[in-house]
């Protein structure tokens, strides 16, 4: 404004001269401030700030306005705008202002203003870093940070950390190869997520094989872990010792740090595996002392013929017969001390051997028939005819009724000589040659044949040496006198025996028949059947047996005899029967 110099007084203005005076009138304002985009009242908020004055601009406060969860940016003189929740200025004039900053005043208009509150929501950084088990299960101090998954997040919000790395796995209970996460919620303050990461765990089996028992050391184990496995080696006996365990990698990958023991450690690689521990067994030689009674040549064990003191035999069990010189049979074993066996009265049996022992054959002189009396019935008999293989030929008799029966059937090559001396040849017969047959020879009826077979039929008598059948026609059976009626007078039984008659076959049959089954034991299973000029009747079914009772010229009566029937009827001369003898009273 301006004024007239004060100091004159009214009216005595004579000159036309006037001095003015110009004076600043001070501004008054009004700065007020408002908690701009946010929801509720924050605290701090500066009061209205008033007054006058005459320069050019004053100082804002410097109270800074505080808000859970954001950071104030500044005042705002326009207006606000939120995006992002970061609040800008905007509009035309728009101006910001920090606090405690210059505000200018504009004495050309009313100062009465607000301000605006400016907003940013806080932000913290989520940094990531990990760190990997070591093969012992430990973990390392430090951690490797990964700047590549670091992040960032609003207050309150939430961040999370996912990685995976080959051959671990986020958590020591989950599956193989798993990524590993981590999150934190309501973030407040800068986060470091860390992470744990457990090597993949496979299995080990650990399995026994030759000659180990019991396992141990299988589990599941992390990779390049170092675990102990072993097994029980068989204990060392008499007759067997076992070498160290010798281990092999049977399948998946890893390594044997050792590979013979019952304990060795194995490392894990990244697979599954089996290891297996076998051990070998050696047969620890004994020393079995063999002895022999006269008349014994040898010991066969196990096809081995000793005729020495003594035999270096591993443990087990071995077949055992005896040699013998032509006139001795079999009489009893003995064994001792590591040397069992399962008969000590059968020529033919088994030995079982478990450490050093001995073993005896003891023989005896052999009971020929022809040389055999009534008290010897139910013995095993030999009959001194034919070659070595037929003389060896053990027969064995039993009392049936009144009569001493030979219970297996004879056997007499073609080809046998006979004399008085040695077969029941009587009368003008001094001697009689068996003839060897081809397959058409049988339908003769006049001539004496013989069929030596190692037919398919089952005689279970049948000796080691035994060709099992001979078939004879009837007229080798009665050593060529073939009678037309009545009963032979000669046959080719051993000397003090002879041919059954027809009645004493009835007798037999008839017992049979009556339900008296065993007094027919010794027939039983002996189906042989008969021969007819190149081939075989009913064998399998019955058994058939010439006696010495002729029918007429073409026909002799004989045995027949089946598992559920038997009787006597007549055959053709000719036909192959089998022979049985019985002893003379």
């Amino acid at each position: 404004g301006a004024r007239a110099d004060y100091t004159n007084a009214s009216g005595t203005y004579s000159s036309s001269n006037y001095k003015l005076m110009y004076v600043a009138n001070p501004v008054a304002y009004s700065i007020s401030f408002d908690k701009g985009s946010a929801a509720e009242t924050p605290s701090n908020m500066p009061a209205v700030v008033t007054g006058s004055v005459s320069a050019l601009s004053v100082n804002l406060p410097n109270t800074v306005p505080t808000r859970t969860a954001y950071d104030f940016t500044g005042w705002c003189l326009g207006a606000i705008t939120t995006a992002d929740n970061v609040d800008s200025c905007t509009g035309t004039g728009a101006n910001t202002f920090t606090a405690g900053s210059s505000f200018g005043i504009d004495r050309t208009t009313t100062n009465i203003v607000t301000l605006h509150a400016m907003w940013k929501i806080k932000t913290y950084t989520c940094s990531a870093q990990y760190r990997l088990q070591n093969a012992d299960g430990t973990f390392p101090n430090t951690y490797t940070r990964d700047t590549a998954k670091d992040s960032t997040t609003n207050y309150g919000g939430s961040c999370s950390y996912t990685t995976s790395i080959t051959n671990y796995k986020g958590s020591e209970s989950s599956s193989n190869d798993t990524s590993g996460t981590v999150s934190v919620s309501n973030v407040t303050e800068n986060k470091t997520l860390s992470l744990d990461f457990y090597r993949n765990t496979y299995t080990l089996t650990v399995s026994n094989g030759s000659n180990t028992s019991s396992p141990t050391g299988g589990g599941t184990y992390r990779w390049g872990q170092t675990v102990t496995v072993g097994v029980t080696k068989a204990s060392n006996t008499t007759c067997i010792t076992y070498s160290a365990p010798t281990w092999s990698r049977t399948s998946g990958s890893g390594t044997l740090n050792a590979t013979s023991g019952t304990s060795v450690t194995f490392t894990m690689t990244t697979s599954a595996a089996t290891v297996t521990a076998t051990s070998s067994a050696s047969n620890v030689a004994q020393t079995v002392t063999l002895s022999r009674s006269t008349g014994a040549s040898g010991i066969n064990i196990a096809g081995t013929n000793y005729t020495g003191t003594s035999a270096s035999l591993n443990c087990g069990t071995y077949n055992i017969s005896g040699d013998y010189d032509s006139n001795y049979e079999f009489s009893s074993w003995e064994a001792a001390n590591g040397v069992a066996l399962a008969s000590t009265s059968s020529a033919s049996t088994t030995m079982t051997v478990s450490g050093a022992g001995t073993l005896t054959l003891n023989v005896k002189s052999k009971l020929w028939f022809q040389n055999a009396t009534s008290a010897n019935c139910g013995s095993t008999m030999y009959d001194n005819r034919g070659n070595d293989t037929y003389k060896n030929i053990a027969y064995t008799t039993a009392k049936i009724g009144n009569l001493c029966w030979m219970t297996r059937n004879l056997d007499l090559p073609g080809g046998t000589t006979l004399s008085q001396s040695d077969s029941n040849l009587n009368g003008s017969t001094t001697s009689y040659t068996l003839r060897a047959s081809s397959t058409s020879g049988f339908n003769d009826y006049t001539t004496g044949w013989v069929y030596n077979s190692s037919s398919t039929y089952n005689d279970t008598s049948c000796g080691n040496n035994d060709p099992c059948y001979s078939y004879y026609s009837y007229s080798a059976a009665t050593a060529g006198t073939n009678p037309s009626s009545g009963a032979a007078s000669s046959d080719i039984c051993p000397y003090g025996w002879r041919l059954p008659t027809q009645a004493e076959y009835n007798t037999l049959v008839s017992s049979y028949n009556t339900g008296d089954k065993l007094v027919a034991s010794p027939f039983y299973g002996v189906y042989s059947g008969y021969y007819d000029s190149g081939s075989f009747g009913n064998g399998g079914s019955y058994g058939y047996y010439w006696s010495s009772t002729a029918y007429d010229s073409n026909g002799a009566y004989g045995l027949y005899f089946g598992s559920s029937s038997a009787g006597t009827s007549v055959g053709y001369k000719f036909y192959g029967f089998p022979v049985r003898c019985v002893a003379k009273s």
